[in-house]
């Protein structure tokens, strides 16, 4: 191999290059601002065989194709900086013919005289070699060796620049792989890290008061202290756990966040790394967003790969969403989980690789992790929810959906652990009586629970649930298929949760008139009160509840609820006090009509929105009479898709309600036309929105709208008006300066040519038409 003339001067050679390897990582250090510009000019004079010591002594055929881009450094050394002479290089047996290699492509250059400028160089057998990258037959470990002794992250992000196979290679270091002066000395960054969590998770203002006086006195110095990397908590931004941990943030956390949003094929690792190692001198990402992927548009998508940069080099993370990341699996979640000791929120959604482990990593290394969603993750079980529920004391929100794999173990877990839970959202899991009752044992400030399709509870589950010692502060209760409740399990959910204020049922077949008046009596604070397709619920119930409401009731929102209809009902059967209802969406209901309307009509002096979409029988008698009694605060009126609705209810809408409306939808009436909307134009001094879509108007409408209210328009739609023509664009451009939204789509008579010119003068407005 070596044809220095024997073995002992062989051995003396592989010696020498060991040691000139010292310097050569040292003056990659010092230079690597300048570095591989070029290469190959004024080498010392090297035999072949040791050049090319990894082959044996063989040049490779094709050497003179490999791309030359690289530059010697300037072997120039500064105090402080790269290896301690005192310390011994070690170098396995297997990589010293890549040292070799190495060490002899970057040899020092000889000193140039004055007088030997226009000089040409004697001719040598190294000048007349190929100039060959001859530092990328290094191994990744080599190279990740020499890159441990660059001090700046300028120097960092300038050889990430390199290649693709740098950049990997540094976003997967971590800060505690380089050899710096503040690495070594006493407080090193695992230290630090170590103090924040443990300033983070302490519950006693004097401790952590202790722990940030003791960082303030001996970690200042630290440059990823003085950059931002690993902010010093100090104990006045924990003053105590009544207030919410958003206002307990350091002042840190949103001065100096950034965040980051990755879709379709831009989501990649190489991406990824870019970003985390592009961030670094800001004091890393504060949120970060993937969305998509491989699953999206054929991108390669983000991996394993692209996390371990993150966790590698963004310590302050604070959010982390992935959502469709088919390729993340256990190992970028623990690579997030042993770098990220600052994380609070976690978000996943159909991440289907992501398991236990990670779940578990997350828990452990996460101590600050306040809020966690869980979607559609196949492999996340109990044993991930028990992780959970022992590491995670201080989570506040909890949403697990679509995981058919955790049941009343992990659900338990979660109540005993969490003691601080606030908001829990249960979807679609093996779920059964046993898990909801020890879930209502534990859980006692949950202020908001959502129960949706949780097929294997019965009545006695619901029952058991809210008998507990927890729920009684519920604030917001939301229940969707959930065949538990009947009227007996609902009557016992409003005697528990005396405080609650908002409440939705839906798809419950088996709630009656009897079990909604029962809740309605117990619950004096509701103020919103969401029912849909509740079909056994009549309008005497519904009625006789709102009496029992004690007027608290603000919202009444009833969507496709089929049993509430005007047969039988009478408008002096039920004497309703003044609700203080303001808002009534009645959606798609059918059989309801004007008799409904007119009681209601009575009762509402306060309403200020409201929605009948889909009430195909409602007339204009219905409208008019609600619109006497309701109409003179309404501020928002919708009545798409009543098509029995004409000229004479929007007319009505001019006189009643002209000083407040400033949203009006019309969406569908195809009986209303330009007598109405002129008026509307002329009277309703407010009016900022109008969707006339599928209706009768005209560019004469149009004219008279636009001339009225145009300076003061910000929304108009009108989507599928077959007699506008390319007259009425212009009038919209003179007289609509500030349109915010113009929606001019299927409007067969309006030319692309008038379009398109409209389009390139209302510059802020967003035009839709086609």
């Amino acid at each position: 191999m070596c044809q220095l003339g024997g073995l002992a001067d062989c051995m003396q050679r592989q010696r020498d290059i060991i040691g000139a390897y010292v310097g050569a990582a040292e003056s990659v250090a010092q230079g690597v601002g300048e570095v591989f510009k070029r290469f190959g000019t004024g080498h010392e004079k090297v035999e072949e065989g040791c050049l090319y010591g990894d082959l044996n002594g063989r040049v490779p055929k094709d050497a003179h194709r490999i791309e030359d881009s690289l530059q010697r450094a300037e072997w120039t050394g500064e105090e402080g900086f790269g290896f301690d002479s005192r310390e011994p290089f070690h170098c396995t047996a297997r990589f010293r013919p890549a040292v070799a290699a190495f060490v002899e492509s970057i040899a020092k250059p000889k000193k140039k005289c004055a007088h030997s400028r226009h000089q040409r160089p004697l001719p040598t057998a190294a000048s007349k070699l190929p100039m060959l990258d001859l530092i990328n037959f290094l191994p990744d470990e080599c190279l990740q060796e020499i890159f441990r002794y660059l001090p700046k992250l300028q120097d960092r992000c300038a050889c990430a620049f390199v290649c693709t196979r740098w950049l990997m290679l540094q976003s997967h270091m971590h800060q505690q792989d380089f050899k710096t002066s503040a690495v070594k000395s006493e407080g090193s960054l695992q230290q630090l890290s170590e103090c924040v969590r443990l300033v983070g998770i302490s519950s006693d203002p004097k401790k952590a008061h202790n722990y940030s006086t003791a960082l303030q006195k001996g970690l200042h110095h630290l440059p990823e202290v003085q950059q931002g990397l690993v902010p010093i908590v100090s104990g006045k931004d924990y003053p105590g756990e009544d207030k919410p941990r958003v206002e307990r943030q350091p002042e840190w956390a949103t001065m100096r966040e950034l965040s980051q949003s990755l879709e379709g094929r831009k989501a990649s690792d190489v991406r990824l790394a870019f970003v985390a190692l592009g961030t670094l001198s800001h004091g890393g990402l504060g949120k970060l967003t993937i969305k998509g992927g491989a699953a999206l548009n054929g991108g390669n998508g983000v991996g394993n790969g692209g996390l371990l940069a993150i966790g590698n080099c963004c310590a302050a993370l604070r959010c982390l969403s992935l959502w469709d990341c088919l390729k993340v699996g256990d190992e970028g979640l623990q690579a997030i989980g042993n770098g990220c000791h600052l994380l609070e929120n976690l978000d996943l959604m159909k991440c289907p690789k992501v398991g236990n482990a990670g779940i578990k990593a997350i828990a452990k290394g996460c101590p600050l992790l306040s809020t966690i969603s869980l979607d559609s993750c196949r492999s996340v079980g109990d044993e991930g929810l028990i992780a959970i529920g022992k590491w995670s004391s201080v989570l506040l929100s909890v949403a697990v959906s679509n995981c058919g794999l955790v049941g009343s173990n992990g659900i338990a877990a979660i109540g005993a652990g969490c003691k601080k839970i606030k908001m829990l959202k249960l979807e679609r899991l093996n779920v059964s009586d046993e898990g909801l009752t020890l879930l209502g044992e534990h859980c006692e400030v949950l202020e908001r629970m959502k129960l949706a399709n949780l097929q294997g509870c019965t009545e006695a589950g619901i029952i058991s649930l809210f008998k507990g010692a927890g729920l009684q502060l519920l604030k917001s209760l939301s229940i969707f298929a959930c065949l538990g409740i009947t009227d007996r399990s609902l009557e016992e959910v409003g005697k528990v949760c005396r405080y609650l204020k908002l409440f939705v049922l839906s798809q419950c077949p088996k709630l009656t008139d009897e079990g909604l008046k029962a809740f309605m009596q117990c619950c004096p604070c509701l103020v919103r009160l969401q029912l849909q397709r509740c079909n056994a619920i009549t309008h005497k119930g519904l009625l006789a509840a709102l009496i029992l409401c004690q007027g608290n009731l603000q919202t009444l929102r009833l969507s496709e609820c089929n049993g509430v209809q005007d047969q039988g009902l009478l408008p002096t059967e039920f004497q309703l006090n003044p609700l203080a209802l303001k808002s009534l969406q009645i959606l798609y209901c059918k059989g309801l009509g004007n008799g409904y309307l007119a009681v209601m009509g009575h009762c509402c002096p306060s309403l200020e929105h409201l929605n009948l979409s889909g009430l195909v029988d409602v007339t204009d008698e219905a409208v008019m009479m609600i619109l006497q009694g309701s109409g003179r605060k309404l501020e928002s009126l919708n009545l798409s898709g009543c098509i029995k609705v004409s000229n004479v209810s929007i007319c009505a809408v001019a006189k009643y309600c002209a000083k407040h409306l400033t949203r009006l939808v019309l969406d569908g009436c195809c009986n209303v036309g330009d007598p109405s909307l002129k008026m509307v134009a002329i009277e309703c001094k407010a009016l900022e929105e109008l969707d006339a879509s599928q209706t009768a108007i005209t560019d004469d409408g149009v004219r008279t709208l636009v001339e009225a209210r145009g300076p003061f328009l910000q929304t108009l739609t009108l989507s599928g008006c077959n007699f506008l023509t390319d007259h009425c664009l212009s009038l919209i451009e003179q007289s609509c300066p500030f349109l915010g939204a113009l929606n001019l789509k299927h409007c067969p008579h309006l030319t692309h040519v008038a379009l398109n010119i409209l389009e390139s003068h209302l510059l802020d407005c967003v035009l839709l038409h086609g």
